[in-house]
């Protein structure tokens, strides 16, 4: 509260990946919808990714990304108008999140994890990921 996070929870998400270097994202819900999130890993390890989508930032169209792990215990913030996505960096790999809005699927959107917009240097060889994390448009395909 001191640091200006007065969120209150909505939702508890949790993704599981069996396999190392899995791609997931990038995700991010819109309008009305938008949330803010914050991710931690509970087991195995992951290199979570936060993209700046907010046209008036000073930060827009840039990352920012962190390696979580179980050991580590680290957290990362997410506030609205930015898109999320990690790379699983172990096996069997667990990465929790709160969001402060409930998910909406006509809400829901995503940015290509391999955008030349945000040059995202993923550790990783991308791994197993889905159809539709992987064809995301890229940011020269829609309105900025």
């Amino acid at each position: 509260s001191a640091a200006g996070f007065h969120e209150v929870w909505a939702q508890c998400n949790v993704g599981h990946s069996e396999l190392k270097g899995t791609i997931r994202g990038l995700h991010l819900q819109v309008g009305e919808a938008a949330e803010s999130k914050l991710v931690w890993c509970s087991s195995g390890a992951v290199f979570d990714v936060v993209v700046d989508l907010r046209p008036e930032s000073p930060s827009a169209e840039m990352w920012f990304g962190v390696e979580l792990t179980a050991s580590n215990m680290r957290a990362l913030y997410m506030p609205k108008g930015t898109a999320h996505g990690y790379q699983t960096l172990e096996p069997d790999t667990r990465l929790w999140y709160m969001s402060d809005h409930p998910y909406d699927r006509d809400a829901a959107t995503g940015a290509r994890w391999n955008d030349p917009a945000f040059g995202i240097d993923w550790p990783l060889l991308p791994g197993p990921m889905s159809i539709q994390d992987r064809e995301w448009p890229l940011r020269t395909e829609t309105e900025r």
